[in-house]
């Protein structure tokens, strides 16, 4: 679980969050150092630290360097490709790190309209996108992260302008949203009047190929990183990550909601109303007692269907009641598993076909006998109903 909705996300604070879940400091920093050449410049400085962010305690990067800061895609890209093979990372770090790097140059070759082998990185050549791309890929192999699955909240991205090697521009800049466009990823305004989510921040999100949502999850808490932001804030400037083992849940299925309040109708029509839905492809209906407006007793229409029969059931409900609108939803429906049989039971000594409906949730198995056979059997026999689900009921036990 990534979690950037407050402080939005760096590559140096995706990478140090690693670093406070549990990955090797020491062993990070040294793959860093070990092909920091290729990025064009020396790194003089490359800390690891723990610090504190508005009261939180995390991991951040001191990282200085000497040299040149404008490169062509083509040769990031290379040198990127290069540290990954030189280091020997996992082929899903490999790939994690190449999706990284062309995701940064794909943005910026189309904000500038620019092939992408000759497009200029700026802000993205330097040896810090080394050690970010390269520190994250090589702290994921450490954690054992790929292959797993991945969950991100909104991204915080800030607000005001930020400035760039062209200029200025209103916040988030235009390599950020081409970064994330498509995705999946929400973004959102966040504290402060500056830059939340940097490219290479984003970049390494659309990398990850998370599930966007607005929720956690449900899972149990194993690890949780914070890493931190460079600048203090008037927030906790850290981005929170989460590794957790997924609770099981129920089976569920999407199911639509037909809801619609009438009080017009007569109780004859509404009578036989949830029968003839059910007969209409209905999986469930009710007619259920209110009171509406002024006072008046009403009642209210619920229908439970397919998603793909909403649209006719709802047209069958306008036609019957003559309401004027049906409020359609989606819900989720945890289902326990199921299973239709038949039986052949003798009661009153004559034999009659049943059907029952067995079920399991939980562990705990039972079963359920179609009324309407229950109240053939009672018809036919002069039983009470009840006495007659009682009897089918010991028949069925026995055959079991």
């Amino acid at each position: 679980m990534v979690d950037p909705q407050v402080a939005g996300v760096s590559g140096d604070m995706f990478l140090c969050s690693l670093l406070d879940m549990g990955a090797d400091p020491g062993r990070v920093r040294s793959r860093i150092l070990e092909c920091a050449d290729l990025a064009g410049q020396r790194i003089t400085r490359l800390e690891f630290a723990r610090v504190r962010r508005g009261g939180v305690s995390a991991f951040g990067m001191e990282l200085e360097a000497e040299g040149p800061t404008s490169r062509t895609g083509a040769s990031m890209r290379g040198a990127i490709g290069e540290a990954a093979g030189r280091l020997g990372l996992s082929g899903d770090a490999r790939a994690f790190a190449a999706s990284c790097i062309g995701a940064l140059v794909g943005s910026e070759s189309r904000v500038h309209g620019v092939p992408e082998d000759s497009v200029h990185l700026h802000e993205a050549a330097g040896a810090d996108t080394l050690a970010d791309i390269i520190g994250a890929a090589s702290a994921m192999d450490d954690l054992g992260l790929f292959g797993e699955r991945v969950v991100c909240m909104p991204v915080a991205v800030g607000a005001g302008t930020v400035e760039f090697s062209h200029g200025v521009m209103s916040n988030p800049g235009g390599a950020v949203l081409e970064i994330l466009r498509g995705t999946g990823a929400v973004i959102r305004g966040g504290p402060g009047g500056s830059e939340l989510a940097t490219p290479t921040g984003a970049s390494i999100i659309a990398s990850l190929g998370a599930e966007h949502a607005a929720s956690y999850p449900a899972m149990r808490v194993e690890a949780v990183g914070y890493g931190a932001g460079r600048a203090e804030a008037a927030f906790p400037n850290v981005l929170k990550v989460v590794r957790g083992a997924e609770e099981a849940a129920p089976p569920a299925g999407r199911v639509s909601v037909l809801e619609t309040s009438v009080d017009d109708v007569t109780g004859e029509a509404l009578g036989g109303l949830p029968d003839r839905l059910v007969d209409g492809g209905a999986l469930d209906a009710a007619v259920l007692p209110g009171t509406g407006k002024r006072g008046r007793p009403s009642w209210l229409i619920r229908v439970v269907c397919r998603p793909g029969d909403a649209a006719g059931l709802a047209g069958r409900l306008i036609r019957e009641t003559g309401t004027l609108g049906v409020r359609v939803s989606v819900s989720e429906r945890i289902e326990a598993a199921r299973e239709e049989r038949r039986a052949t039971v003798r009661i009153s000594g004559r034999s009659f076909d049943v059907s029952y409906k067995v079920s399991e949730f939980g562990g705990v198995r039972g079963y359920k006998i179609q009324f309407d056979d229950s109240r053939r059997v009672a018809a036919e026999t002069g039983m009470a109903v009840r006495d007659a689900e009682a009897a089918i009921r010991r028949c069925i036990d026995g055959q079991a």
